[in-house]
């Protein structure tokens, strides 16, 4: 058998090695989600990876330093890590990707009583949502909320929703098979509205011991914790 024939051999046998490792679910998230936004996606988780975590944990694989950083959010051990350049802050903010996770600002904000009222328009100037957010009443009295009316409107007008019913999540909804860790995952976003303790979402991927090689979850950890 000549040379050129055992390289040949050798080249078929990793092509065909890593073809059958392929993950189809990633195929089909990507489908889902876009290829503009699978793009950014790209970009951004590659920025972390090379960036963040390379800075932040250098010495172990990036794996190891996905499940660091996690374990670092559920014990509330961040404060000294150097954040996220702002060049990748400014490749999502004015991405499509960002639209496929928040809502926009709301086009008009009051407060009755001790709810926020928030009206929702669509790209055409229609209603497209009434929105009612009741207050924390025991972080919020109707003393406070005169008092501070002006300074509670301007937060909600500046407040991006997440749209756990948007692109991103449905993508997600598609290849929920593909993880025992995304079924439950939707479900807690949906019916929080979207808002989880960064915390509470570290402590249950550290129970699933998750494989942070895998691009879904990847861009889980990245929406949840960075974006």
């Amino acid at each position: 058998m000549s040379r050129g024939f055992k390289i040949l051999i050798m080249v078929l046998f990793i092509v065909l090695g890593c073809s059958k490792k392929a993950d189809p679910y990633v195929g089909e998230f990507k489908t889902a989600l876009g290829a503009e936004n699978t793009k950014t996606l790209s970009l951004l988780i590659s920025d972390f990876e090379k960036g963040f975590l390379k800075t932040n944990y250098p010495d172990v694989s990036t794996a190891t330093a996905y499940k660091k950083f996690i374990t670092d959010i559920r014990n509330q051990n961040t404060k000294n890590l150097i954040g996220i350049p702002k060049k990748s802050r400014d490749l999502f903010n004015n991405s499509s990707l960002k639209n496929t996770l928040y809502e926009s600002p709301p086009d008009s904000v009051w407060i009755e009583g001790d709810v926020i009222m928030s009206i929702y328009k669509d790209t055409f100037g229609h209603v497209d949502t009434l929105e009612t957010i009741m207050l924390q009443t025991k972080t919020f009295n109707l003393a406070y909320i005169l008092k501070h009316k002006d300074s509670i409107i301007d937060v909600a007008y500046k407040t991006e929703n997440l749209k756990v019913f948007g692109q991103y999540f449905l993508a997600l909804g598609k290849v929920k098979k593909s993880n025992k860790y995304i079924p439950g995952y939707l479900d807690y976003k949906q019916m929080s509205g979207g808002f989880i303790s960064p915390q509470i979402i570290a402590e249950n991927m550290l129970k699933y011991d998750l494989d942070y090689s895998n691009y879904i979850i990847k861009s889980i950890v990245l929406f949840e914790f960075i974006y």
